[in-house]
Order: structure tokens, then C-alpha cells, then sequence
């Protein structure tokens, strides 16, 4: 009798754990911005809310010129003011906030400029064979020309090199070479971003698998 209360206990402590689980994996997804080599943006941002009944604001540089809003394959109700997504937000769910914006770079010289705000931690695509220049993000990590970086204000400036010409890199903070070889500045960053929250998952998954064993084998000496 007490190895099937055990068992109870045990299942009963599953069922809470996974949505828990669950939860904390979606608040370390990654979203994603696209930077072609006109200066034109697409991609998304993943919002977790914790608060609904809300309205989620995201700001977009450019031309914004397609925008749509979703949650679990539902659209969900979104405006555009200039450049200002809006989107109301009646449970608490992961929100993707999908965008197309033309024009949202702007270049002098042979320098591009890109000022956004993210919402989330974002993986930043630039061109190939782009060097940044100056960054005020805060950087989680680099995989070629794919840059991981925490939520906030960023200010990023970079150029497009030539493939056939050689690339030269100072060793001063936040300068980076994003190109198909990839040279850091002495500041050391992770080789991967994402995903320290792949680790979490696992040890998850992990204690539910120990568990289970652990309940099978108490059903069995019960028989």
C-alpha cells in the first residue's frame, strides 16, 4: 500500500514538473533577425509573457512593410503605428512577432549602422563577409557570421569585405570578424550561443526519466 501511494506521489510530481519544464524552455528561445546585404531586415522575435492580459510594443528600424503576430499557430490581434508593432496579448504564452523592414540600415561610407531594440535574446545574421566595427550589445556568443546577443537597446556598425581581400582585425573589446573564418578580438566569447538552455532541458528530462525508473521499480516489488 505504500509503494502505491509512492507511486502516486511520484506521478503526481511529473505532471507538475513537465509544464515547468516547458516553461523554462520557452523562456530561453532564441529569436531571429535576418540582415540581408541592401540593409533590409526579416525574421522574428519570440516574447514569453507571464503577465496577460497585456500589450506587447516592439519597435522596428525601416520600412516596415509585412508584419503578423501568433501564438500556438493562432494569429493574434497586431497594428502598425510607424514603426511599432502592437499586439494584444489576453494569456500568458509565448508570442512570435513575425516582420519584414525594408531600408533599416543605413550606411555611410563603406560603414552600416543598425539601431533596434530587442525584446528577447536574439540571434543576429549579418551578411557574409561582415566585420563588426563597434557594438554596445552585450554578446552570448558567435557562430560565423551569426551573432547571439542579450535583450536591449543595440547599436551596431559593421562592413561587408571583400572576399578576395585580406581581412585585418585590432584586438579592441566588441570588435568581431563575422566571415566564414572567424577571427575574435582578445576579449575571449563562447564559441556557441544558444543554448545553454539545451543543458537545462536535458537535466529535466533526465530527472523524469529517473524517476519513472524509479516508479516501475516500486510497482514491480509491490506485485
Amino acid at each position: 500500500m505504500n509503494n502505491k501511494k509512492t507511486i502516486i506521489i511520484f506521478s503526481l510530481f511529473i505532471i507538475f514538473l513537465i509544464p515547468l519544464i516547458g516553461h523554462a524552455y520557452q523562456q530561453y528561445q532564441y529569436s531571429k533577425i535576418y540582415v540581408d546585404e541592401y540593409g533590409d531586415l526579416s525574421g522574428y522575435f519570440i516574447i514569453n509573457v507571464t503577465n496577460a492580459p497585456t500589450i506587447i510594443n516592439v519597435s522596428i528600424p525601416g520600412n516596415v512593410s509585412a508584419y503578423a503576430a501568433f501564438s500556438n499557430n493562432l494569429s493574434l490581434p497586431a497594428t502598425l503605428n510607424k514603426n511599432n508593432i502592437t499586439v494584444l496579448v489576453e494569456n500568458n504564452t509565448a508570442v512570435n512577432i513575425t516582420f519584414i523592414s525594408f531600408n533599416a540600415v543605413s550606411q555611410r561610407g563603406e560603414a552600416f549602422f543598425l539601431d533596434i531594440d530587442l525584446p528577447s535574446y536574439t540571434d543576429l545574421i549579418l551578411p557574409k563577409n561582415s566585420v563588426i566595427i563597434y557594438t554596445n550589445a552585450t554578446i552570448q556568443g558567435i557562430n560565423g557570421n551569426t551573432i547571439s546577443l542579450s535583450p536591449g537597446s543595440i547599436e551596431i556598425e559593421y562592413s561587408i569585405q571583400n572576399v578576395t581581400s585580406p581581412i585585418t582585425t585590432t584586438s579592441i573589446t566588441n570588435t568581431i570578424t563575422a566571415s566564414n573564418t572567424t577571427t575574435l578580438s582578445s576579449t575571449p566569447l563562447p564559441t556557441t550561443s544558444s543554448h545553454a538552455s539545451n543543458l537545462m532541458l536535458y537535466v529535466s528530462i533526465g530527472i523524469i526519466v529517473i524517476i519513472i525508473a524509479v516508479a516501475v521499480l516500486l510497482l514491480r516489488r509491490s506485485k
